[in-house]
């Protein structure tokens, strides 16, 4: 395998003209990043967030209206998809149904002028590689939607991209099979060492598969980091709560230490809590608590007191919803409920959590 090179995005912006309207739309606004080499990075959020454009703009499907798509230092923002090194690995697996998987597989290698010994040699151990060994004398209709994907992707990285592309691979699939096959994806991924952009808007699939994960909305990046970065530290209400499930409480500052602060919540006190994403201009914040972080106690056990409100029964974990004295609605999940004590519908409980577990944001 080649070596794989940096992708850079400077200032992209992409605008659309409206059909309907005499206006503009910008898909894109002003998208920076710089990806590593060997590195997966994940573009992540809501329908019509820019992610696609994105992405099909690093492919060479779109032409940025501004800024610069560099490759190895070298400007590819206006050269057409086939004369740049990357491989896309489609939602719709894109396969051929005349042909064979090997013959699938091996196709853009016959535009590289290989001759049939080479491509059979470069084909054979791919196919190796991604779990299709025994099958490739098959038509796709004979394989399931997994190993149709197993063909598309061993398409792409038998060519030796120097920038692989992901556009929702995994949407086709069950659960399970997209289980398995992100992680067979993320396997070779780091293997193979390649350059990679991911595309998805399934949260768990983009904290399962990436080195780092560009969290987007309305064309803006708002927020890059690792997945432990994203989940636990995210920058505002809108990371938070696009990124798993989230309790949000209002507090106030009533005292401030350095770098931690004093804070006031449903009228308790939690003292020498880190300042993280917090504005240290305003009074006013927002608590971020994820339902695993709290503890559900019998009444005048723990910090704050509610009433349980409902409670659902998800195998591994239960799951409550509680009502905090000043009628904040919280979601609690309690893990490995069978050795737990039991609440039911109605009970009055305290809540209890670690300092170490909030994260402050401001309003």
């Amino acid at each position: 395998m080649s070596k794989t090179n940096t992708v850079v995005l400077k200032d992209i912006t992409k605008i659309f003209a409206s059909q309907r309207e005499a206006t503009k739309v910008v898909a894109v606004d002003e998208f920076n990043i710089e990806i590593k080499e060997g590195e997966l990075v994940t573009l992540l959020g809501p329908s019509g967030c820019g992610k696609t454009t994105t992405l099909r703009m690093i492919a060479g499907f779109e032409t940025p209206s501004s800024g610069q798509i560099l490759f190895s230092g070298k400007d590819v923002s206006k050269v057409p998809p086939n004369k740049r090194d990357t491989a896309m690995v489609f939602q719709s697996y894109g396969l051929f149904p005349h042909m064979t998987v090997r013959a699938n597989i091996g196709y853009g290698l016959r535009f590289k002028k290989l001759d049939k010994e080479k491509i059979k040699e470069e084909t054979d151990k791919i196919m190796e590689l991604v779990g299709l060994s025994g099958y490739g004398d098959r038509n796709p209709g004979e394989l399931s939607g997994g190993q149709q994907q197993r063909v598309a992707l061993a398409r792409s990285l038998v060519i030796e991209p120097e920038v692989l592309l992901f556009d929702e691979p995994l949407s086709n699939l069950d659960a399970k099979l997209r289980e398995n096959m992100r992680d067979e994806i993320r396997k070779l991924q780091k293997r193979l060492s390649i350059t990679s952009v991911y595309v998805t808007h399934d949260q768990i699939e983009a904290m399962s598969i990436s080195d780092r994960i560009v969290v987007m909305n309305k064309g803006k990046i708002e927020q890059v980091g690792c997945p432990e970065e994203i989940y636990y530290h995210p920058s505002n209400k809108f990371v938070a709560d696009f990124i798993g499930k989230v309790n949000f409480i209002p507090g106030k500052v009533v005292g401030r230490k350095g770098e931690s602060l004093d804070i006031e919540i449903e009228g308790s006190v939690i003292n020498d809590v880190a300042s993280t994403q917090y504005s240290k201009g305003k009074d006013e914040l927002v608590v971020v608590l994820r339902p695993e972080a709290i503890e559900i106690k019998p009444k005048g056990e723990g910090r704050l007191a509610a009433d349980v409100i409902r409670k659902t029964y998800l195998g591994s974990y239960i799951e409550y919803v509680l009502e905090l004295k000043d009628k904040n609605v919280i979601t609690v999940h309690q893990f490995n409920p069978l050795h737990k004590v039991s609440f039911s519908v109605g009970d009055e409980v305290n809540i209890d959590f670690a300092e170490k577990d909030l994260h402050l944001i401001s309003e």
